[in-house]
């Protein structure tokens, strides 16, 4: 799996020397932030010497002698990437149909994009990949003579985010691509130890489950740690800044939050946690310190759940997700 590089973004030939210089930044910082997390960045064996602005490469276009003057440090970054970065044309394996690189993206009309066309088959063959675009971020089709795909063109950690949860499903959807892309997904979750397991205990497995566990996981991911700290009396994101900055909400105004992200979300009964069985069941390890996750949601009305625990310092601050279960154990 990788990120390519689409080369057909890198032209130049109107941009001021300012707007240079800040696309290509921006770029860099995305990719390096990838890569930190383990991604692959690739590109085509003619990124370096393709016409960037009018016939000038990309050396050229960096270099002393062109029209616009670029500073050195960024010669330099850019430099530090490219001897780092693969040629996706270097891989054992191409995915069927990339003898065709001709490549209908969106509405326009097909053109050779080899960039384009190696993500668009590695897609259809099951394989998660996606295009680093130097615009905005964006889902197109795309259609060759062997079919159609949905690409992801990516820039920034928004997209990056939507993508993976995207792969999920190109990878089948299933337990197992779940909790493959699960942290990249899902980035501002802790999953506890051994959580993902639990997912072949929702009845009817996870398969039956699959669509409300996914837009639960997201949701969680986009608000939950809000839900649970943000002071009161904000219902939903985005509202003004709340008057006591350390003020923080009640049960019933998270319970309310939870609600606007489109979750039924409630805490165990008092009785739950004073019964040592049913507390232990509840109960996940992080560090040095044992959370009890009895914040709950629920799936469905009378079974299949998520417990989660509110976000602590031992894990940065990220929501818990500590265990899916059909039911866990209640008082007698």
């Amino acid at each position: 799996m990788s990120f390519v590089v689409n080369g057909a973004d890198w032209r130049f030939d109107k941009a001021t020397a300012d707007e240079i210089q800040r696309t290509i930044e921006r770029f860099l910082a995305f990719v390096d932030e990838a890569m930190e997390l383990g991604q692959i960045v690739s590109i085509g064996d003619e990124f370096q010497t393709m016409p960037m602005r009018g016939e000038l490469a990309l050396w050229d276009l960096l270099g002393p002698n062109a029209d616009v003057t670029m500073p050195g440090e960024l010669r330099q970054e850019m430099a530090a990437w490219l001897g780092r970065a693969r040629l996706y044309l270097d891989e054992d394996e191409w995915p069927a149909g990339f003898d065709n690189t001709m490549v209908a993206i969106g509405e326009a009309a097909a053109i050779s994009n080899p960039d384009v066309a190696w993500v668009h088959h590695k897609i259809r063959a099951a394989i998660p990949s996606a295009c680093i675009t130097l615009g905005s971020a964006h889902v197109l089709e795309t259609v060759t003579a062997e079919g159609s795909a949905s690409v992801h063109f990516l820039c920034d950690g928004r997209s990056r985010r939507e993508f993976w949860r995207e792969a999920i499903i190109i990878e089948g959807d299933n337990a197992a691509s779940l909790q493959r892309h699960a942290e990249r997904a899902y980035p501002d979750l802790h999953f506890a130890e051994g959580a993902l397991d639990g997912l072949s205990n929702l009845s009817g497995g996870y398969l039956a489950a699959r669509h409300e566990v996914r837009k639960t996981f997201a949701a969680l991911d986009d608000g939950g740690a809000w839900a649970f700290t943000c002071p009161p009396p904000a219902k939903t994101q985005g509202e003004a800044p709340p008057p006591d900055p350390e003020a923080r909400p009640t049960n019933q105004l998270i319970q309310t939050r939870f609600a606007g992200l489109g979750l039924d979300v409630a805490p165990e009964k008092p009785n739950v946690g004073s019964n040592r069985d049913c507390r232990i069941a509840r109960e996940t390890t992080i560090g040095n310190r044992t959370l009890y996750c009895h914040w709950h949601v629920r799936l469905e009305p009378h079974r299949n759940r998520i417990h989660i625990h509110e976000p602590v310092p031992e894990n940065g601050d990220r929501l818990v997700v500590g265990m899916i279960a059909e039911h866990l154990p209640l008082p007698a």
